[in-house]
C-alpha cells in the first residue's frame, strides 16, 4: 500500500480479528511532544473502530520488545507478538511490514486522525 501522507507506520501487527500499529504523524510540528507525534492504535477487525491505546512504557531487547499500555501489554519479536488487553483475552498476532497495510486500514487511520480535535492537538497534556 502507497503509505500516507499524514503518518508513517513503525510497528505492524495483526490476526484474521485484530491489528495494532504504531504510527508516527507526519503532518504536525516534529518538535511536539512524544504524545502528540506517536500513537499505538488497536481495532477488532469486526467493527474497524480504532481505539488509541494509552502507552505507559516500553522494554526493548536485543530479540525482542515490550510496551505497556494503561489497560494492557504488548510483546513482540521480528515475527510474532502477544497483545493481552483486559478485559478481553489475548491476541496471538503475526507482526507484518508497513507497507502490507491495506488501503482500507490506512483509511480507517486517516479517519482516526482526523477525528482528533485541533485544540488537543495544541494544548499540553
Amino acid at each position: 500500500m502507497e503509505p500516507s501522507q499524514r503518518f508513517r507506520v513503525l510497528y505492524y501487527l495483526d490476526n484474521e480479528s485484530a491489528s495494532i500499529v504504531e504510527i508516527k504523524r507526519l503532518d504536525i510540528d516534529p518538535d511536539s511532544p512524544v504524545y502528540k507525534l506517536y500513537y499505538w492504535l488497536f481495532w477488532n477487525k469486526d467493527n474497524n473502530n480504532p481505539e488509541q491505546l494509552r502507552f505507559v512504557s516500553m522494554t526493548s531487547l536485543a530479540d525482542s520488545e515490550k510496551r505497556v499500555f494503561e489497560h494492557g501489554a504488548l510483546s513482540f519479536n521480528e515475527q510474532e507478538g502477544l497483545l493481552t488487553m483486559l478485559p478481553s483475552h489475548p491476541y496471538a498476532l503475526q507482526r507484518r511490514s508497513p507497507l502490507a497495510l491495506s488501503a482500507a486500514d490506512v483509511k480507517l487511520i486517516d479517519d482516526f486522525l482526523d477525528s482528533i480535535p485541533i485544540h488537543q492537538l495544541d494544548k499540553s497534556r
